[in-house]
């Protein structure tokens, strides 16, 4: 019989775990934009008709500069009447309605406040300054952001790049992502994933693995 492991490390990711829904704020741009939503996500996900990496990869693993990227984005892009979407600050615009996730920000504290190691790991859409919030330092041991590694989730590297930079065995790590391909790669490198659905579905998880009152109000 194996033995149990011991989770000493909480690894999170950033767009949908550490912020409300990616999906409802890709919604409320289609929406402002005049935009069907499939087809904002397909131009997204598509890959280049002559095989080359979809501009989701590119821009991911730093291959291709924000500029750039929203401007191919923008060419792929047609609102219902047909009419042309505005590249510059495209990005911004996918993303305004999405908000930090506080208790799930407070919960990063209260790991760490208890001796857990804790780490970012984020596939990027541009430079940090994409992120909104300036608490690396107060919230995290690690940041590994894709678009500055040249790797990107679900590449098996990024796992063992932030183990590395984290000081950790992947068999310590309990890792939070919102996309299910992302958190099956991490379990193939020997970390615990946690699929977020919803704040209070992912703190009870937490919670039981961790044994920390995550559930309670942070501070309490």
């Amino acid at each position: 019989m194996s033995e149990p492991r011991t989770l000493s490390a909480l690894v999170v990711d950033y767009g949908g775990v550490l912020t409300t829904s990616l999906g409802a704020s890709f919604a409320m741009f289609s929406e402002a934009e005049d935009l069907d939503r499939g087809h904002v996500q397909q131009v997204v996900l598509s890959a280049y008709d002559d095989g080359r990496p979809s501009p989701l990869h590119l821009i991911e693993t730093g291959s291709v500069t924000l500029d750039e990227f929203e401007a191919e984005l923008a060419a792929r892009l047609r609102t219902r009447s047909g009419g042309t979407v505005e590249a510059q600050g495209l990005v911004s615009r996918m993303f305004a309605g999405a908000r930090p996730d506080r208790r799930m920000l407070d919960a990063v504290r209260r790991a760490r406040e208890s001796g857990l190691r804790t780490a970012l790991l984020s596939n990027s859409w541009g430079n940090r300054e994409q992120y909104g919030f300036a608490h690396f330092d107060a919230l995290f041991d690690a940041v590994v952001i894709s678009g500055e590694v040249g790797l990107r989730k679900p590449d098996h590297g990024i796992y063992e790049l932030m183990c590395r930079e984290l000081g950790a065995e992947p068999q310590e790590c309990v890792f939070v992502d919102d996309i299910v391909a992302n958190i099956r790669a991490a379990a193939e490198v020997g970390m615990c994933g946690v699929h977020h659905t919803d704040t209070d579905t992912t703190l009870a998880e937490l919670e039981a693995l961790l044994g920390l009152p995550f559930t309670q109000p942070y501070g309490s």
